[in-house]
C-alpha cells in the first residue's frame, strides 16, 4: 500500500512539474510578446508623428512631446531587457550553487539541503524589471494621449 502511495505521489509531482514548466514557458512568451509589442507600437507612434509632420505644417509641441514619450518608452524597454538578462544570469548562478551544495560540493561532502528561495539581489532585479516595464507602458500611454490631442488640435484647427 505504501509503495502505491509513493508511486501516486511521484506521479502527482511529475504532473505538477510538467504543468509548472508549461506555465513558465507561457509566462516567458507573454513577457517577450509584451516587450516586442511595446517596442513595435512605440516605433509606430514615432512613425505616425513623423508622417503627420511631413503631411502637415511640421511638428507641433504636443506631437514633439509624444514622439519624445514614444522614444523614451523604447529606451526604457531596452534598459528593461538589459536588467532582465542580468536577472536570468543571477538566477542561473543561484541554481548552480544550490545544485552544487545539494550534490555535496566539489569536495564530496554530505548532501546539503539548500533552500529554494530567491536571493535579495534577484528579487531586486526582478522588481527593477517589472518597474521598468510598467514605467515604459505608462510613458507609451502618455505618448498616445499627447499624439491624440495634438492631432485633434491640428485637425480641428486649434
Amino acid at each position: 500500500m505504501s509503495e502505491q502511495l509513493v508511486n501516486e505521489n511521484d506521479q502527482r509531482r511529475k504532473e505538477f512539474l510538467e504543468y509548472r514548466s508549461l506555465l513558465l514557458h507561457s509566462l516567458n512568451d507573454g513577457y517577450r510578446s509584451f516587450d516586442r509589442s511595446l517596442s513595435f507600437l512605440s516605433a509606430g507612434g514615432i512613425g505616425i508623428v513623423l508622417t503627420a509632420a511631413e503631411l502637415g505644417s511640421g511638428i507641433e509641441k504636443l506631437e514633439y512631446l509624444s514622439a519624445l514619450a514614444f522614444g523614451m518608452a523604447l529606451i526604457i524597454n531596452l534598459i528593461s531587457y538589459m536588467f532582465s538578462i542580468h536577472l536570468k544570469r543571477a538566477e542561473i548562478e543561484e541554481w548552480d550553487e544550490r545544485e552544487i551544495a545539494r550534490a555535496g560540493g566539489a569536495h564530496g561532502n554530505e548532501s546539503k539541503k539548500a533552500p529554494l528561495v530567491q536571493s535579495a539581489s534577484s528579487k531586486c532585479l526582478g522588481a527593477i524589471v517589472m518597474g521598468l516595464n510598467y514605467f515604459a507602458l505608462g510613458v507609451f500611454f502618455l505618448g498616445i494621449v499627447l499624439i491624440s490631442v495634438g492631432l485633434w488640435n491640428n485637425v480641428s484647427g486649434n
